[in-house]
């Protein structure tokens, strides 16, 4: 990277990694399986056109994950004829940790970040247009596929954030860390409106069909869990909506952003299939990784935990269904600017302090939800949806940051082992909650559990790291 003074705007020489790369892409054939360096030429790129695609990305994030929040909060209520909502998304995500581990770093490696986003949002579109009829024969094959997208999409993310991250960093004479956290933190502040929207949307929706005196929206708890008499236009009209969400994202996302080469900084070349297909195993090798596994495990048990067994045992059967989307709106608004704040103050403390601290608020959470023996009331219930978007937050930017900053050579390799664990650790919340139905104290305690095991793991991380010993 060579920074360069241009007028008012700092501007960085790109070589080798070009935010406008289909002209070099389309030039290269590499033949499969072989190792061919990449054509490279000097491209100067300005900071503004840096964060310019940053937003856009995170715009086309958020439009189409306003309908797959939504829709994903929804399955178990719309699709609940013998489970079919449930174990659709439980395919999902099974398929995903193989995607994470497998497909991630092969198309990220081999198609670039921007076309693996591409091809994998109309797994989106083809997940909302299953819902128009849902039956076993299109919703599992639609869930199979999207999470077959989801691990690259995610990769893709993870890795062309951080190679605009790095460039800006270089260009703005910036440490790289502190550039790769803020990056993130506006990318999450962004993307955590799509919880906001897409139930703002629904809930409109649902209520306007239904009318005010509708007992599936405002009869008592025991009835409002079913949405058995939500009118059938009103569903098409939902799914009509998030299918244009999807299709705008899409768009949005060919036409509006650049381009970018990820590469190895250290290895300027095009990896094999083959070499990228092992990447993900061969960098369980690395003691950092193995560190950072129950973290990045704990991200998404966290996050499971909250939207099946909190929306369930907390709002659905104390406040009734109607509640749901708007204490989940009020937990996406916190999320979004804790997700902000926590890129802007992991600048003055360092990113060990946020996480820490992200940890402790979410064991005082676990363990005073254990502790509660009365009936939870409405301001309990928002207060600790809000802190729990503050947890969100620091586990979304915080550990996608640390991943980019550990593994800023081997990018496709270290976001796909991260979407992976992820993935793991959503699975096999998912997977005990079935096991362990109505044991809401029993699934906290696994959830306390697993979560003083990843903040003593991220300890070990840190200390190894200040000692250079790691």
């Amino acid at each position: 990277l060579t920074v360069m003074a241009a007028g008012r705007d700092r501007v960085v020489s790109v070589n080798s990694s070009s935010l406008n790369d289909d002209e070099t892409d389309d030039d290269e054939s590499p033949l499969l399986g072989s190792n061919i360096a990449t054509t490279r030429s000097t491209l100067t790129v300005s900071t503004r056109t840096i964060k310019r695609n940053l937003y856009i990305l995170s715009i086309a994030m958020v439009i189409v994950f306003t309908a797959f929040s939504s829709l994903q909060s929804l399955q178990s209520s719309l699709n609940a004829t013998a489970g079919r909502g449930v174990t659709c998304l439980a395919v999902l995500y099974g398929v995903m940790i193989f995607s994470s581990l497998l497909l991630a770093p092969v198309l990220v490696g081999r198609l670039r970040p921007k076309r693996t986003l591409v091809i994998c949002f109309f797994g989106h579109c083809v997940f909302t247009a299953s819902n128009f009829y849902p039956q076993w024969s299109t919703l599992i094959p639609a869930c199979a596929l999207l999470g077959a997208a989801s691990g690259p999409l995610w990769a893709a993310k993870n890795t062309y954030l951080t190679s605009i991250a790095v460039a800006y960093a270089g260009a703005e004479g910036i440490a790289t860390e502190e550039v790769i956290q803020r990056f993130n933190g506006i990318f999450y502040a962004i993307y955590q409106g799509s919880q906001i929207v897409g139930n703002l949307v629904s809930s409109l929706i649902f209520t306007l069909a239904v009318g005010k005196n509708s007992p599936d929206l405002h009869g008592n708890a025991s009835n409002a869990s079913s949405l058995v008499h939500i009118p059938d236009s009103a569903k098409y009209t939902l799914f009509s909506v998030f299918e244009a969400f999807a299709i705008i994202a899409v768009l949005l996302l060919s036409c509006g952003l650049k381009s970018l080469q990820s590469i190895n900084v250290k290895q300027l070349k095009r990896q094999s299939v083959l070499e990228l297909g092992l990447s993900v195993f061969k960098l369980h090798k690395d003691v950092k990784l193995l560190l950072l596994v129950p973290i990045a495990m704990y991200a998404g048990q966290h996050q499971a935990f909250f939207f099946a067994e909190y929306t369930e045992y907390y709002i659905t059967d104390v406040l009734g269904i109607q509640m749901v989307g708007f204490v989940m709106m009020v937990s996406g608004v916190v999320d979004s600017v804790s997700s902000y704040a926590s890129g802007k103050l992991s600048k003055l403390t360092g990113s060990c302090a946020v996480i820490l601290t992200g940890g402790a608020l979410n064991l005082g959470l676990i363990v005073f939800l254990m502790a509660w023996n009365l009936p939870p009331s409405r301001p309990m219930i928002f207060t600790v949806a809000a802190l729990w978007g503050i947890v969100d937050a620091i586990f979304n930017t915080q550990t996608s940051a640390l991943f980019g900053v550990l593994f800023v050579d081997k990018q496709e390799a270290g976001f796909g082992a991260y979407r992976f664990w992820r993935s793991v650790g959503y699975t096999l919340s998912l997977s005990y909650s079935s096991a362990l139905q109505h044991s809401v104290q029993t699934k906290m305690t696994i959830l306390l559990i697993f979560l003083c095991v990843s903040m003593a793991g991220y300890v070990v991380l840190e200390i190894g790291r200040r000692t250079r010993k790691l």
